[in-house]
């Protein structure tokens, strides 16, 4: 199955580096 349009994306980094800092500043940036 292919979906049209779909996106993934991987935050990789040592616990501490800021991954879920930056995947919610993702996901804001997205939604705008």
């Amino acid at each position: 199955m292919i979906l049209e349009g779909a996106m993934l994306i991987v935050f990789e980094g040592i616990d501490g580096a800021g991954k879920s800092t930056q995947a919610k500043m993702l996901k804001e940036s997205l939604e705008r």
